[in-house]
């Protein structure tokens, strides 16, 4: 899967820093917004996920797949700008963040700092309006690498359900879960949630790769449906599995603080299930150890023996093994082949990854 995954990365490199959309943006510092995260490359794993669906069907479907799998992935970024002015972030990737960076641009006019970090956010949310763009457009030109019209049409109006009506209203019940009081919120509010913002795009990279390998312009195709419900399973578990991470992970692994999740009080199923299962002593702990500035190594653990010890840990995990299970009968309908192969190991990364 590794040599896979390096090759498709390596494609998608290309096609992206040669693409030719965002020229003639203006003002120049909103065209290198536009360009900013796409570039900073990363696994390109929703990209691998179109490639490796679309040629479970078609072996040579390769350059069918290309546009598509650019476009998911300018996809996805548009939705990490946006993401990043919500959730306050001032890093992506080790790097500033497009609204941070912007801000940095924008000091030339010198503007009051309010003001300047308005403007920032503002330019971000059109560079992630503009990326959204771009990724409608290479789904438009893939009829250049041999796709249908009609399956492109079909294509598009497929991310816009799934990734702009389901993924945003994803975002938008994560930003409500966040604003009622933690009491009211149940674990299953929190699972659908997971499945918006997620599964949705995850969804969104399997079935595209599948819809153009198939040249098929209809959704619920069967082998379309199937391979969206593996990737749909793999949402779940990959989330679930970031949510143990956030808590119980490696921290210089990770690559970001453990504890986190607990500081912004983050309405997870495993922070639910445990503030469920809890008793009432050990849910009002565990409720002091939320909203801290600094989590000790002593905190630390005080949080993770009082989830431990509630069962909730144990509970996703089972969770988690199950939806691998879940993963794996997905796959077995379709014929052995290096994709299915492929998908095998993608689903067993997401639910034992350590980082």
């Amino acid at each position: 899967m590794r040599q896979s995954l390096k090759k498709i990365a390596g494609l998608i490199d290309r096609v992206i820093a040669n693409d030719a959309f965002p020229e003639g943006i203006k003002p120049d510092y909103l065209k290198n917004a536009v360009r900013d995260y796409p570039m900073r490359k990363g696994k390109r794993l929703r990209p691998a996920l179109v490639f490796w669906c679309g040629t479970l069907f078609d072996a040579g479907a390769e350059d069918r797949l290309t546009y598509p799998a650019a476009a998911v992935e300018i996809f996805h970024n548009w939705t990490l700008v946006h993401d990043d002015i919500i959730d306050r972030d001032d890093l992506r990737r080790g790097e500033p963040s497009c609204h941070i960076r912007l801000a940095g641009d924008l000091k030339k006019f010198e503007l009051p700092e309010q003001e300047c970090k308005h403007m920032a956010s503002s330019f971000a949310i059109l560079a992630g309006d503009l990326q959204q763009a771009w990724a409608v457009d290479l789904l438009r030109r893939s009829t250049t690498r041999g796709v249908r019209q009609d399956v492109v049409s079909a294509m598009i109006a497929n991310m816009l359900h799934l990734g702009s009506h389901e993924l945003i209203s994803g975002e938008a019940l994560d930003m409500e879960l966040s604003m009622r009081p933690l009491e009211s919120v149940s674990p299953e509010e929190a699972d659908t949630m997971i499945d918006l913002k997620t599964g949705a795009l995850l969804r969104l990279a399997a079935e595209t790769g599948a819809m153009a390998a198939l040249q098929t312009d209809d959704p619920e195709t069967p082998e379309v449906v199937r391979i969206g419900k593996f990737a749909l399973h793999c949402g779940r578990a990959f989330q679930m599995q970031d949510d143990l991470l956030g808590i119980y992970g490696n921290e210089p692994e990770l690559g970001k603080p453990i504890g986190n999740d607990l500081r912004e009080a983050k309405r997870t199923p495993l922070l639910l299930t445990a503030l469920q299962l809890l008793p009432l002593s050990g849910k009002k702990e565990l409720i002091s150890l939320l909203h801290q500035d600094q989590y000790s190594p002593e905190m630390l653990r005080q949080a993770q023996q009082l989830i431990a010890e509630s069962g909730a840990k144990t509970l996703i995990e089972k969770k988690i093994a199950e939806l691998a299970r879940s993963c794996e009968e997905e796959l077995q309908i379709f014929p052995d082949c290096p994709a299915r192969k492929y998908l095998q190991e993608f689903a067993q990364y997401l639910t034992t990854r350590a980082y």
